[in-house]
């Protein structure tokens, strides 16, 4: 269980999330190197959810050509991997056969965010959390609080959430 937290304002995007792996409810000391902010090729990807899954998002993302910054482009780009990923492994699934994974991915200076195929893009002067506690993220960032800011806040009051935290920032220019 994790929480991610981002906001995009003014030419930067800023990325934080917890660093603690659980299974069920106990702590996984060998999952320690484990990241769920990870830079690939041209892009920055945030997650939480399966770790099996995650990792099977990044070795997706290391083998294909990262899509062009459109909504569409990336809604194929996600079906494509929710195709593979089902193919190799239906019990990633999970219950009903939905995925508990979500991912952010930040390339080319936008912000996409990814649940199943809903896929949303954060614009300018947004920000977003997801995870264990994202109301308690949102909340921090809503007062003007930072992700990483946020995080810590979360990491602080919930169990599922732990530290270090790990962040990322991405400068680029505004349109």
């Amino acid at each position: 269980m994790s929480i991610v937290a981002v906001r995009n304002k003014g030419g930067v995007i800023q990325v934080a999330a917890d660093s603690q792996v659980t299974l069920c409810d106990e702590l996984v000391a060998y999952a320690s190197d484990f990241k769920k902010i990870c830079r690939i090729k041209d892009m920055v990807v945030a997650t939480v959810g399966v770790c099996d899954e995650v990792d099977m998002f990044y070795r997706y993302v290391r083998a294909n050509k990262t899509p062009k910054a459109k909504k569409n482009d990336v809604f194929n780009f996600m079906s494509e991997f929710y195709k593979r990923r089902d193919e190799h492994n239906a019990t990633l699934k999970g219950d009903n056969g939905i995925s508990s994974s979500m991912y952010c991915m930040m390339f080319s200076g936008r912000v996409f965010l990814a649940d199943q195929t809903f896929i949303v893009e954060l614009k300018n002067n947004k920000f977003h959390a997801f995870g264990q506690g994202w109301q308690m993220a949102l909340g921090v960032m809503e007062v003007g609080g930072t992700p990483v800011d946020a995080v810590g806040v979360v990491c602080k009051y919930n169990i599922y959430c732990g530290l270090p935290i790990t962040s990322y920032e991405m400068h680029y220019a505004p349109r």
